[in-house]
C-alpha cells in the first residue's frame, strides 16, 4: 500500500465532511428556511420538527388515474416524549378522484423492511467494480477497494454490520438514530419512479430502491468512499450524502444516474424490468470536489433534451468548475468543458439542450453558456445568486427555439438566446414587470420554477417569522407574457380567484407535473403536513392547457423529479422525431 496514497483518500473524506458543513451561501440560505419551516415553536428548542415532515417534494407517476399512488419521503427528528430519534420514511399514498392524497398511507417502505431483508439486499462496490454485499464485505474487509480496505482494518466490520442493522450492539452506534427504524433521513434527496422502483437517497448513506407497487426493498446501494466515515457514529447524519437521482431509458436499459457525497461521486447503475439492480454502468469519483450549491447534495447526471443529434446518449454534470459529458452507457469518451470564472462560480441546476446549448446559474447573477456559446449575461444582479434554470421551447418554430428562466430566492426572469443575442422576457420580482404577480413582501422562491403547457407556477414561502411560515403557489401564469391565466383551471377542485393559492403551513416544493385520468394536472406540495395521514399541504392544479401543439407528446419526463432541474418540452417532430422506446421510458416520472 502507497502510505501517501492512503493519505490522500484519508484527506479527501475529510475534505468531504468538511464541505458538508460548508455547501455554499446559496444551499446555506436555502436549507435555513427549510429547517425553520420543520422547527418546533414551543419549549427551547428551535431545531427540531415535533411530528413528521418533508424536506422535498414526492413523486408520481407522468400519467396516473384513482387510485395509483404518490410517495412522499419523510422524516422524523424526535419521538414521542420529545427525546431525539432520528428516522426516515417512504409512504405510498393513493391519488382520489379529485387528485388529492388519501389516508393513511398504503405503506411505509422503512416499516417494511427487516434486518435480514438487509443483509442480502443492501449492496457496495467491491475491488472488481461490480457489486458486494455488505454482508459479505463485513467478514472479508480485502474484498473492498484496497484503498478503502486499507482505511477500514481497525472498526470496519463493526461499522458495516451497524450499517445492516443500526442498533447494532446495544444502540451504540445509533448517535441520535432511532433503534426501532431501519432507514435514515431522506433529506433533501426527492424520491423518484424508475421503472418498476421508486428511489430515495437517505442520510445513512444508502440509495434505496422498494418495488413501486409494494413498498418491498428491492436494494440499497453506498459507495465504498463513503465507508471509511461511517466508522464514526453519526458520522453522516445531516451530511446529506446521497443528492438528486434520475432514471432513463436509453437503447433498451433503465439506467439509473445519481450524486453522492456532495457531487464528488457521480455515477448510474442498470436496472433489471423487476426494479433489482442489474449493473454499475459507470462511476466518476473526483476528489475533494463538489458539485454546484444548488440543488442540495448536488444534481444528477442529465441527459440532452434533445437526442436526435450528436447528444443521443450522452450525460453530463457538473462539479468544481468543470463540465463533463460522458456516454451513458459506460461512463467513456469523457469531455471536459472548463468554467470560466468570470461569470462566477456554478450555483444551480444544468440545463443540458444539445452538444451546442447548456446552461447553469452562477454565484453572481448569472445564467452562463456551456460549450463555447454565449452566455446570456447578468440575469439577477451581482449579489443575488442564481438557484434555478428551466425554460421551455416555444411554439411555431421549427428551429429548437427556447425560453430560459432564471430564478434566485427573491426574482425570477426569462430570456429567449437567439443565435449569439439574447432578448428578454418579464419579470416576477417585489418589482415584477406589468401585469404580472408581485412577490409579496417576506416571502422568497422555494422550488424551480414548474412549467406545464405554456403555463409556469412558482412556489413560494412566506419566511417572514419562524413559526408562522406558510407556503403558496403562485400560477397558471403564461410563460410567453407572465400575466396570470385563470379561466378553466382549478385548485383542489375550485375555481380560481386569484393568482397565488395558499398550500399549507411550511416551505413550498417543487410541484410536478402529470396527466391525471386524461387531463393536466400540477400537484403542489408543501412540508407542513404527512406522516401516514393525508399531505396537509399537498394541492393539485387540474389545468386548462394552453394549444402547444399534440400534448400527448412529451420530452424528457425524468427531468421533473429531479427536484431542482430544468424542464423543455417541446412536440418531437420539431426534433426530428422519437422512437416508442423512447416514449415509454419517458412514461415514468424519474
Amino acid at each position: 500500500m502507497d502510505e501517501r496514497k492512503e493519505n490522500m483518500e484519508l484527506s479527501a473524506k475529510k475534505s468531504w465532511l468538511r464541505a458538508v458543513a460548508c455547501v455554499g451561501v446559496a444551499a446555506s440560505l436555502f436549507i435555513s428556511v427549510l429547517a425553520q419551516a420543520a422547527s418546533v415553536c414551543s419549549g427551547s428548542s428551535t431545531t427540531l420538527h415535533a411530528g413528521t415532515y418533508q424536506l422535498t417534494g414526492p413523486a408520481m407517476a407522468a400519467i396516473a388515474k384513482t387510485n395509483d399512488l404518490a410517495y412522499f419521503a419523510e422524516q422524523q427528528d424526535v419521538d414521542a416524549g420529545g427525546n431525539t430519534a432520528y428516522a426516515g420514511h417512504l409512504y405510498a399514498n393513493r391519488l382520489s378522484a379529485t387528485a388529492s392524497v388519501s389516508s393513511p398511507a398504503v405503506w411505509d417502505a422503512a416499516a417494511l423492511m427487516t434486518v435480514p431483508d438487509r443483509q442480502v439486499k443492501l449492496y457496495t462496490q467491491g475491488a472488481d467494480g461490480h457489486f458486494l454485499l455488505l454482508s459479505t464485505a463485513q467478514s472479508n474487509l480485502n474484498l473492498l477497494p484496497s484503498t478503502i480496505a486499507a482505511q477500514m482494518q481497525v472498526n470496519g466490520s463493526n461499522a458495516i454490520a451497524a450499517l445492516i442493522n443500526p442498533d447494532y450492539q446495544g444502540g451504540a452506534w445509533l448517535a441520535g438514530r432511532s433503534a426501532s427504524s431501519l432507514m435514515g433521513r431522506p433529506m433533501y434527496a426527492q424520491p423518484i419512479l424508475a421503472g418498476q422502483a421508486v428511489v430515495v437517497g437517505s442520510e445513512d448513506g444508502f440509495l434505496y430502491g422498494f418495488d413501486n407497487t409494494t413498498g418491498a426493498l428491492l436494494w440499497g446501494f453506498i459507495p465504498a468512499e463513503l465507508l471509511p466515515s461511517t466508522q464514526t457514529p453519526g458520522a453522516l447524519i445531516g451530511a446529506n450524502p446521497w443528492g438528486q437521482a434520475r432514471y432513463s431509458l436509453y437503447a433498451g436499459n433503465n439506467y439509473l444516474m445519481a450524486t453522492a457525497m456532495q457531487g464528488a461521486i457521480h455515477m448510474a447503475f442498470t436496472l433489471n424490468a423487476d426494479g433489482t439492480l442489474a449493473s454499475i454502468a459507470w462511476k466518476d469519483y473526483e476528489q475533494g470536489q463538489t458539485s454546484p450549491t444548488m440543488p442540495v447534495g448536488g444534481a444528477a447526471p442529465t441527459v440532452a433534451l434533445d437526442q436526435t443529434g450528436s447528444a443521443a446518449g450522452k450525460a453530463a454534470y457538473i462539479y468544481g468548475m468543470t463540465l463533463k459529458r460522458v456516454s451513458i452507457v459506460d461512463g467513456s469518451n469523457p469531455q471536459l468543458f472548463t468554467i470560466c470564472a468570470c461569470g462566477g462560480s456554478p450555483t444551480s441546476n444544468l440545463v443540458y439542450i444539445n452538444d451546442s446549448a447548456a446552461y447553469y446559474g452562477t454565484s453572481t447573477g448569472n445564467v452562463e453558456g456551456a460549450f463555447g456559446i454565449v452566455a446570456p449575461g447578468q440575469l439577477l444582479g451581482p449579489s443575488t445568486p442564481v438557484l434555478y434554470v428551466t425554460g421551455a421551447y416555444l411554439p411555431g418554430y421549427t428551429d429548437g427555439r427556447f425560453m430560459l428562466v432564471g430564478a434566485s430566492a427573491t426574482r425570477a426572469k426569462t430570456f429567449y438566446p437567439v443565435g449569439n443575442s439574447v432578448t428578454g422576457g418579464w419579470q416576477f420580482s417585489a418589482t415584477s414587470s406589468t401585469g404580472v404577480p408581485v412577490l409579496p413582501s417576506g416571502a422568497t422562491i422555494t422550488s424551480i420554477p414548474t412549467i406545464s403547457g405554456g403555463l409556469i407556477y412558482f412556489g413560494l414561502t412566506d419566511s417572514s417569522t419562524l413559526c408562522t411560515q406558510q407556503a403558496y403557489e403562485v400560477g397558471p401564469l403564461s410563460l410567453l407574457t407572465g400575466q396570470p391565466v385563470l379561466t378553466g383551471s382549478l385548485f383542489r377542485n375550485s375555481s380560481l380567484g386569484s393568482s397565488m393559492q395558499l398550500l399549507g403551513a411550511g416551505v413550498a416544493f417543487f410541484a410536478p407535473e402529470t396527466v391525471f385520468n386524461g387531463q393536466s394536472f400540477v400537484m403542489a406540495d408543501s412540508n407542513g403536513g404527512g406522516s401516514n395521514t393525508t399531505a396537509t399541504g399537498f394541492g393539485a392544479y387540474a389545468e386548462n392547457i394552453l394549444d402547444w401543439g399534440n400534448r400527448n407528446i412529451r420530452n424528457d419526463w425524468r427531468e421533473l423529479t429531479n427536484f431542482i432541474v430544468g424542464w423543455l418540452k417541446m412536440p418531437w417532430k420539431s426534433l426530428g422525431g422519437h422512437s416508442p422506446e423512447d416514449e415509454s421510458g419517458n412514461d415514468g416520472l424519474a
